[in-house]
Order: C-alpha cells, then structure tokens, then sequence
C-alpha cells in the first residue's frame, strides 16, 4: 500500500467515513440478522403448521390399513405424496400398536432419518400425546397417533428435509446483507462527498495553504475565511498567522536595513575620518612648508594648493597674513625711499630758500613806502565808515518802528481770532435752534 493511500485512511474524512459506517453496517446486520431471523422463524413455523396439516391427514387417510395392517394401502397413502414434485419427505415410518413395524424406510429415493423409529416409539408408549414435533435442522420430525382418541391403530413418524427452505432464508438474509452492505456503501460515500465538500476538501486546502506558508511563500490565499464555522475559524487563524508572518519577515527586512545603514554610515563615517586625517596630515604639511619658507624671508609665499573646508579659513587667513605682512614690508621700504627722497628735497629747498631770503629783503623796502600810501587809503575809508555808520543807526530806528507796527498787527490779529471764535459760537447756538425747530416740527 502506497503511502498516499496510507495517509488518507489516516485523514480525518476517513475516520468520520469509518466512524460513520461502523454503526450503520453493524446497525444493518443486527437489523438485517434479525429480519432473516424472523423470517426464518416465519417460514418454519408456517412450515411446521402444514406438515402437522399433512402427516394428521395421512394418519386418517392410512388409519384404515393400519388397524388391519394392510401395509399396501399404507404405502399408497404416502405415495402420492412422495411423488409430488417438490416433495419434503425424506423419511417415512408406521409402526403397528404393539410397537412392531408396519411399513417405512427410504423409498423410492427417500434419505432415511436416523433415530425416527425411537421417536415414533416414545409418542406410541406416552397415552396422552397425539402429536409430537422436533427440529433437527434441516430436517423437521413429526409423529403423530394413527386412530381415534380412545383406540390407537398405531403411529405415523415423518422427516421432513427443509434443506431449501433453510438456503431460502438463508438466500434471503444473504440478499438483505447484501442490501444493507450496498446501503451502507451508499451512506458512506453520501457522507464522505459532504464530507470531501464541507471538511475535509476545505482541510486539505487549509493544510496545503499552511505548508506553502511553512516553505516561505506568503503571497498565498487563504481559502474559506468567509464561512461562520470551525472551517471559518482554523481559516482565519491560518489568515491571522500568515499576516504575522509577513509582519515579522517586514520587521526583518527594516531590522536588516537598519543594519545594512549603520554599517554603511560607520563605514562612511570612517572613511570620512580617515579623508579628514589625511586632510589635516597634508594640511599641516603645507603650513610646516609655508612656514619654513617664510622663516627663511621668503614673502612671497602662499598656500595654493585647495584643502578642505574646515581648513579653508585658516588657509585664508595664513594667506592674508603674509600678504599682509608683505604689503607692510613694501610699505615700510617705499616710505624709507620716500623720506630719503624728502631729504634729498629739503637739502635743495633750504638752498633755495636762502637765495630768496636775500631777494626778499630787497623787497621789504618797496613794501616799506608802499605801506605809507596804504595807510592813508585806510584813514580815508574810516571816514567813509563813520558815515555808514551814521545810516545804519537811521535804519535801525527805523526797523524797531515797524517792529512796533508789526506787534500791533499782532495784537490786531489776535483780537480778530477771538472775535472768529465768537462767531463760531453764535453760529453754534443758531444751528443748536435750528436743529430744535426742526424737530419740533416734525413732532
């Protein structure tokens, strides 16, 4: 047997299918058992009647040749019998009233009975049995007195070979079982389509979404999610469990990413550390070197090369600084050129200076007379100030007249505002009066 078919009859819808048969066949047999049963029974006390029927007529029919022991005419009393087609009988014996035997055994084909002839002499010395019956299946004994209830002629044993109607009841209870396997067949495989439809088809659906997700696929569909039973319920866990799943694979992969993003930031950081180490090694050199050259007067010297930007002022600085300290230096050295430029200047101009000097007290003298006729032009126009004088006095007075004039148009002035504000007020009354006739005449 292969495996698949062992794990099927190991699945649930087999073992609710076997539980489920169980008591229907057992159910069935019990009912079919005791049907067949009954029917047997039925059939051979029907039986057991038409025998009596027939062996209490045979022993009327014979009683005549039994009282006169006419053994012929007993014969043919069954005889007829026997040859009937179907015949049952299967053993004849009559025996005289003193016990002797009359006639009997297996004729014409008859299967003789044993024990017959003790049973027939068991009734013959009981007196108060006409008839006695005993099974011994197949073969039903019947024995019963030949004569009138006050005079026995003798007695009357018959077997009786109810072979067929045994494999009758039991062809009957064969046909029943069968029906009943066929019905329980029946009742299985109904059970086990709703069970394939209802449970198990949607369980094996179920598992395989389960052991898909076991293998690491999460893209599945979960099946039957929308039904209100237990399917629905194992459903919507499985459904419950593939979304944690997916929510822990989701969690990994940040997990992972956060991982990948610290190692990459460390690494760029370290790089970064490294570049900046190296930034500042070759920095440093540069202003060890510059500083070398500028210790040996070299002004002219300057950091050219680019750095990095952290280090950029410093190089600005370093830079302006000696540029600085160079234009100083150029300065310094212009102005000593200059003030030796400024002697060489004086030098020539104290020369010249004393030359003018003697040109310029020859004119003194010139200067002397020319001063005389500019004092007496001087004398002149202080008269001629005098006079002016004399007319600016004249006017002054005349302004502090018009000042007074100008204040009296003040005051003139200052009457005249309160005069207008007078005539607001009056103007104000009039529109006060006005403004109350107006209302009294609209009242």
């Amino acid at each position: 047997m292969s495996q698949v078919n062992i794990a099927r009859m190991r699945s649930i819808g087999w073992k609710i299918a076997v539980a489920t048969a169980v008591p229907i066949l057992i159910g069935m047999a019990v009912l079919i058992v005791y049907e067949a049963l009954q029917l047997e029974a039925t059939l051979f006390r029907q039986t057991e009647a038409a025998k009596k029927t027939v062996v209490t007529l045979m022993a009327e029919q014979m009683a005549g040749g039994v009282k006169w022991e006419k053994a012929e005419v007993v014969e043919k009393a069954y005889q007829k019998l026997v040859e009937q087609p179907g015949n049952q009988l299967s053993d004849v014996l009559v025996l005289k009233r003193d016990g002797g035997r009359l006639t009997g055994g297996a004729f014409d084909g008859l299967k003789s009975y044993p024990g017959l002839e003790s049973l027939a002499g068991e009734l013959l010395s009981d007196p108060d049995k006409t008839i006695a019956l005993q099974w011994d299946k197949p073969h039903l004994v019947v024995v019963t007195r030949i004569g009138s209830p006050t005079k026995r002629f003798g007695v009357l044993a018959t077997a009786w070979d109810l072979t067929e109607l045994h494999l009758f009841a039991t062809t009957k209870m064969l046909h029943g079982s069968l029906f009943g396997l066929g019905t329980a067949v029946f009742v299985v495989a109904v059970v086990m389509f709703f069970l394939k439809r209802g449970v198990t088809g949607p369980l094996q659906a179920i598992t395989g979404v389960v052991t898909t997700l076991a293998q690491g696929d999460k893209t599945v569909t979960v099946p039957y999610r929308d039904r209100h039973d237990e399917i629905g319920a194992i459903a919507n866990a499985v459904e419950t469990f593939k979304q944690a799943a997916i929510e822990h694979d989701r969690v990994e992969a940040e997990a992972r990413a956060a991982q990948e993003r610290e190692a990459a930031e460390k690494a760029r950081l370290a790089a970064a550390e490294h570049d900046k180490a190296e930034r500042l090694e070759a920095f440093v050199a540069d202003i060890k070197g510059g500083l070398s050259r500028l210790a040996e007067g070299d002004l002219t010297v300057r950091l050219e090369r680019p750095v990095a930007a952290e280090f950029e002022p410093i190089r600005d600085q370093f830079n302006g600084s000696v540029e600085k300290l160079e234009t100083t230096f150029g300065t310094v050295i212009g102005s000593i050129g200059s003030i030796r430029s400024g002697l060489d200047e004086i030098n020539t101009a104290t020369n010249d200076l004393a030359h003018r000097t003697e040109q310029q007290a020859a004119g003194l003298e010139e200067t002397s007379a020319a001063l005389t006729e500019v004092t007496r032009a001087v004398n002149d126009t202080a008269e001629s100030a005098g006079r002016a004088q004399n007319s600016a006095e004249t006017a002054q007075k005349n302004a502090e007249k018009g000042g007074a004039i100008v204040g009296q148009a003040v005051e003139a002035m200052a009457e005249i505002e309160k005069s207008s504000e007078e005539i607001s007020k009056i103007i104000g009354v009039i529109d006060e009066i006005a403004f109350q006739t107006n209302l009294l005449a609209l009242n």
